[in-house]
């Protein structure tokens, strides 16, 4: 289910890949595989793995009229991998030069543009367990980024790719200038254009085609995808007109519907705390904005494809590629105690989570942890999963229900609350 080209490139790779992993499986066997974490993800949702955002506007939404991408890439698989990442820049043998946010080791594509405005980013959509093998989605986009030049030809290469779980991929197009949604399940492939100037893409289907879809429906119904759609279109809605800058301003929103502080972390939230990347597109000038950490919290560096893809452009004749004074500063949001409270927050976590609750606490520590980020329920439920793992349950009760009286974005969540509220009123 991997061509040629790209079992050579991954092989090459896997050659630097570290020997301490061994033991997993032989370098190119492991480096191979892991082109299949982005699918794992979908099968793995209520881990909270994938939740990502995206958006597009063209014409009268944006400032000059130009095509405008923007995106979240919340996939979480630890505050470390969030911290690495690669900007990585590629004139293949074959195909069209193209650039793409990557990780050491991973040649498939999650967010990137071609030399002809062509832009791929994915959003998770709801899928069933795969029942076979086929091609991992990020070497699709991989496919569609190195030999499409426009959407029809973005659509026919999606259109003959086998996956084995279900994508939205939003693709913006220069050429085209506009952007599209390319729905997509391991049985049938649907574009979707938007009525508007302006798409949006979270991580459900939106076609007539899939309207109605069973695991659709059962996914907008129990996960927090429909609650974040609704409010990027608020956030973008107060906006009007978009900007590369007004754009990230989206991006790091912390809050909930009409502004609520429902805790960070969130889903329901466009800023979760949990991005490995951001990425700010203007396909028609051929600029790129890339956040740098934490998450997307930190500085968005700027990169401009015109000089980076010119034949004579020379990388050692620069002391850096990005644009300096194209920069988009930090969030402020650093700077707050409200940001230190978090980082302690992420600490207790870590070390509860890490421990499976066997650790030990001071009373100080868990009143300290329960005001770190008292707006999120999730915060009250580890507490109460603590005292629990201590046969505590008096103390566990309360913060339960604290945590019923938050907004709740999946129905798993609220389901297990429920549960924990069962056991600790059978054990009085």
């Amino acid at each position: 289910n991997i061509s040629e080209e790209y079992k050579q490139e991954i092989y090459g790779v896997s050659q630097f890949a570290s020997s301490k992993y061994d033991y997993i499986a032989p370098k190119y066997q492991r480096i191979l595989n892991y082109h299949g974490a982005h699918d794992i993800g979908h099968a793995m949702q209520n881990m909270n793995l994938v939740a990502c955002s995206s958006f597009g506007a063209w014409n009268g939404y944006t400032q000059d009229s130009s095509l405008l991408i923007a995106r979240n890439f919340d996939f979480y698989a630890g505050d470390d991998f969030a911290q690495e990442k690669i900007i990585l820049f590629v004139k293949p043998d074959s195909g069209y030069k193209l650039m793409m946010v990557t990780w050491g080791g991973f040649t498939g594509i999650t967010s990137g543009m071609n030399e002809h405005g062509l832009t791929v980013t994915l959003n998770a959509a709801p899928s069933k367990l795969p029942s076979s093998s086929a091609t991992p989605i990020t070497l699709i986009s991989r496919q569609i980024l190195q030999y499409a030049k426009n959407i029809d030809e973005a659509f026919d290469i999606a259109v003959k790719s086998k996956c084995f779980v279900s994508e939205s991929f939003l693709i913006g197009s220069a050429l085209d200038h506009k952007a599209v949604l390319i729905e997509k399940t391991p049985d049938t492939t649907i574009l979707y254009t938007s009525p508007k100037d302006e798409i949006l893409s979270t991580n459900h289907f939106q076609s007539t085609y899939f309207m109605n879809d069973p695991v659709n429906v059962k996914h907008k119904e129990e996960s927090a995808t429909v609650f974040r759609y609704n409010r990027l279109q608020q956030l973008l809605s107060q906006e009007k007109i978009h900007t590369p800058i007004s754009s990230v301003s989206i991006l790091r929103n912390r809050l909930g519907w009409n502004n609520t502080n429902i805790g960070l972390s969130n889903e329901n939230t466009l800023n979760q705390l949990v991005a490995h990347h951001s990425i700010i597109f203007q396909p028609e000038k051929k600029m790129i904005w890339v956040s740098s950490n934490p998450y997307q919290m930190g500085v968005y560096v700027c990169y401009d494809l015109n000089k980076i893809f010119a034949s004579d452009f020379d990388i050692t004749k620069h002391e850096h590629v990005y644009e300096k004074n194209q920069t988009i500063a930090a969030d402020s949001f650093l700077l707050t105690p409200a940001y230190a409270s978090y980082v302690y927050y992420k600490k207790i976590l870590q070390k509860l989570q890490f421990t499976a609750f066997k650790t030990t606490l001071s009373e100080a520590e868990i009143t300290k942890f329960a005001g770190s980020n008292p707006e999120y329920f999730d915060t009250h439920v580890h507490i109460a999963q603590y005292y629990m793992n201590k046969k505590e349950f008096v103390k566990a009760l309360p913060y339960l229900k604290t945590a019923q009286s938050k907004t709740i974005p999946r129905k798993e969540d609220r389901d297990k609350i429920v549960k924990l509220i069962e056991t600790c009123n059978k054990e009085l």
